[in-house]
């Protein structure tokens, strides 16, 4: 349920409460399948949600009749924001936001199933990961799609597109090393800031909330009249 990241929460209210940003106008919602959206997700399903973020872009620029600026993801999102941007060049808006994503999914991270959901994975196939009281099917394929995921594929992301990350050097589950690797493909048109003792929730201490709100606040400033211009 991306919208309930406590990291997207601090950034939106920090752009509401930012003289000259009024004008914006935040959509949120939830990929299929989770929270109140219908439809299936699967834990590989990351061009999925990236064609629903296409979908969404689509609706807002022909049914409501709205400028895109930019679009924003943490985490899993925050991946799926530049997947998005990388195959959908043509639709990307000028601002691309990136809040803790992770670079190499080559590999299942340490603890996240329990020994006795691998049992079940090994003898069955799949097992039931229950989510904020909402079960969840994970297959051996969808572990299979989801380490196979290359984020080399951020480097067609087209050069007019403007890429922010923000990642927190405590992040202990997204490794903040896979940030390097996005300013390293993305060149001059990346800027990368590392947040100290930040973890990966964003919701340890007022000090990495209010510069994770700040940073975000401070580049579409920077950068807003040529958003603006390309939008």
């Amino acid at each position: 349920q991306t919208r309930q990241s406590k990291a997207l929460q601090v950034v939106i209210e920090a752009i509401a409460n930012t003289s000259g940003l009024e004008i914006l106008r935040i959509i949120t919602f939830d990929f299929q399948g989770c929270g109140e959206s219908g439809g299936e997700t699967s834990y590989g399903n990351y061009y999925d949600e990236a064609e629903n973020l296409e979908t969404i872009i689509q609706f807002a620029k022909k049914d409501l009749n709205l400028r895109i600026i930019g679009t924003l993801g943490h985490s899993k999102g925050a991946a799926v924001v530049l997947l998005h941007a990388a195959k959908y060049v043509d639709s990307t808006p000028p601002f691309v936001i990136n809040l803790s994503a992770r670079f190499d999914h080559s590999e299942t991270p340490e603890g996240r199933f329990t020994p006795e959901m691998m049992a079940s994975l090994n003898e069955k196939g799949s097992f039931v990961l229950t989510y904020q009281q909402k079960p969840y099917i994970i297959t051996a394929e969808d572990i299979r799609v989801r380490n196979s995921l290359d984020m080399t594929v951020v480097k067609n992301i087209k050069n007019s597109t403007k890429v922010l990350t923000v990642h927190g050097d405590a992040d202990n589950i997204c490794p903040v090393k896979g940030a390097y690797e996005y300013d390293r493909l993305l060149g001059d048109r990346h800027k990368l800031v590392i947040v100290k003792n930040a973890g990966h929730s964003w919701r340890h201490t007022s000090a990495e909330i209010e510069e994770l709100g700040q940073t975000v606040v401070e580049w579409i400033k920077e950068n807003w009249q040529w958003a603006i211009e390309n939008a």
